[in-house]
Protein backbone atom coordinates (compact mmCIF):
# COMPACT_ATOMS: atom_id res chain seq x y z
CA UNK A 1 0.00 0.00 0.00
CA UNK A 2 2.96 2.39 0.85
CA UNK A 3 4.01 1.79 -2.23
CA UNK A 4 0.89 2.72 -4.39
CA UNK A 5 0.57 5.62 -1.54
CA UNK A 6 3.76 7.19 -2.82
CA UNK A 7 3.44 6.77 -6.72
CA UNK A 8 -0.01 8.99 -6.28
CA UNK A 9 1.38 11.33 -4.14
CA UNK A 10 0.09 10.40 -1.19
CA UNK A 11 2.22 11.06 1.98
CA UNK A 12 2.75 7.12 3.95
CA UNK A 13 2.67 8.37 7.16
CA UNK A 14 -1.16 9.67 6.79
CA UNK A 15 -2.09 5.74 5.38
CA UNK A 16 -4.09 4.66 8.46
CA UNK A 17 -4.10 1.09 8.88
CA UNK A 18 -6.47 -1.43 10.80
CA UNK A 19 -4.79 -4.96 11.72
CA UNK A 20 -6.90 -7.95 13.39
CA UNK A 21 -5.80 -11.35 13.75
CA UNK A 22 -8.54 -13.61 13.31
CA UNK A 23 -8.25 -17.81 13.71
CA UNK A 24 -6.58 -18.17 16.38
CA UNK A 25 -3.62 -15.70 14.56
CA UNK A 26 -4.27 -18.17 11.19
CA UNK A 27 -5.45 -15.29 9.24
CA UNK A 28 -6.00 -11.53 9.36
CA UNK A 29 -8.83 -8.88 8.80
CA UNK A 30 -6.35 -5.46 7.38
CA UNK A 31 -8.10 -2.20 6.20
CA UNK A 32 -6.47 0.55 5.07
CA UNK A 33 -7.74 3.96 5.07
CA UNK A 34 -6.77 7.16 2.72
CA UNK A 35 -7.95 10.52 4.09
CA UNK A 36 -8.58 13.63 2.57
CA UNK A 37 -10.47 17.06 2.50
CA UNK A 38 -13.37 16.45 0.65
CA UNK A 39 -13.86 19.96 0.14
CA UNK A 40 -10.22 19.64 -1.58
CA UNK A 41 -11.09 18.20 -5.61
CA UNK A 42 -7.32 17.46 -5.74
CA UNK A 43 -7.05 15.59 -3.46
CA UNK A 44 -10.48 13.40 -3.41
CA UNK A 45 -9.38 12.55 -7.39
CA UNK A 46 -5.66 11.53 -5.98
CA UNK A 47 -7.68 9.42 -2.80
CA UNK A 48 -9.82 7.85 -5.20
CA UNK A 49 -7.42 6.69 -7.68
CA UNK A 50 -5.32 5.46 -4.86
CA UNK A 51 -7.94 3.45 -3.61
CA UNK A 52 -8.68 1.61 -7.21
CA UNK A 53 -5.27 1.07 -7.92
CA UNK A 54 -4.86 -0.21 -4.61
CA UNK A 55 -7.97 -2.42 -4.75
CA UNK A 56 -7.19 -3.90 -7.69
CA UNK A 57 -3.68 -4.93 -7.00
CA UNK A 58 -4.85 -6.29 -3.20
CA UNK A 59 -7.45 -8.39 -4.88
CA UNK A 60 -5.04 -9.11 -7.18
CA UNK A 61 -2.74 -10.98 -4.78
CA UNK A 62 -5.46 -13.01 -3.31
CA UNK A 63 -7.02 -10.34 -1.12
CA UNK A 64 -10.90 -10.98 0.41
CA UNK A 65 -13.10 -9.02 -0.07
CA UNK A 66 -16.17 -9.28 2.38
CA UNK A 67 -18.21 -6.26 1.26
CA UNK A 68 -18.22 -6.03 -2.27
CA UNK A 69 -19.94 -2.89 -3.15
CA UNK A 70 -19.40 0.49 -5.07
CA UNK A 71 -16.11 -0.24 -7.35
CA UNK A 72 -14.94 -3.45 -5.58
CA UNK A 73 -18.47 -4.95 -6.53
CA UNK A 74 -17.44 -5.52 -10.49
CA UNK A 75 -13.49 -6.07 -9.07
CA UNK A 76 -15.12 -9.19 -6.93
CA UNK A 77 -18.10 -10.75 -9.00
CA UNK A 78 -16.01 -10.35 -12.75
CA UNK A 79 -13.25 -12.50 -10.90
CA UNK A 80 -15.89 -14.88 -8.90
CA UNK A 81 -18.40 -16.43 -11.53
CA UNK A 82 -19.89 -19.31 -9.37
CA UNK A 83 -19.94 -16.59 -6.23
CA UNK A 84 -21.93 -14.47 -8.13
CA UNK A 85 -23.93 -17.68 -9.96
CA UNK A 86 -25.06 -18.86 -6.14
CA UNK A 87 -25.90 -15.40 -4.81
CA UNK A 88 -28.70 -15.37 -8.06
CA UNK A 89 -29.98 -18.08 -6.67
CA UNK A 90 -30.13 -16.81 -3.39
CA UNK A 91 -31.70 -14.19 -4.31
CA UNK A 92 -33.85 -15.20 -6.66
CA UNK A 93 -35.26 -18.07 -3.95
CA UNK A 94 -36.17 -15.28 -1.15
CA UNK A 95 -36.73 -12.33 -3.21
CA UNK A 96 -38.76 -14.42 -6.66
CA UNK A 97 -40.38 -10.80 -7.44
CA UNK A 98 -37.35 -8.71 -7.47
CA UNK A 99 -38.54 -6.13 -5.10
CA UNK A 100 -35.71 -5.87 -2.57
CA UNK A 101 -33.12 -3.86 -3.99
CA UNK A 102 -33.13 -4.44 -7.33
CA UNK A 103 -30.36 -4.23 -9.69
CA UNK A 104 -28.17 -3.49 -6.29
CA UNK A 105 -26.05 -6.98 -6.02
CA UNK A 106 -24.07 -8.34 -8.87
CA UNK A 107 -27.13 -8.58 -11.05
Amino acid sequence: MEEVAAQHGYPTRDIGVYLQPIERGRACFCQYGFHCDPGNAREVDQVRNLYLEASELAISMGGLFTTPYGPWADMVYSRAASYTAVLKVVKNALDPDNILNPGKLCF
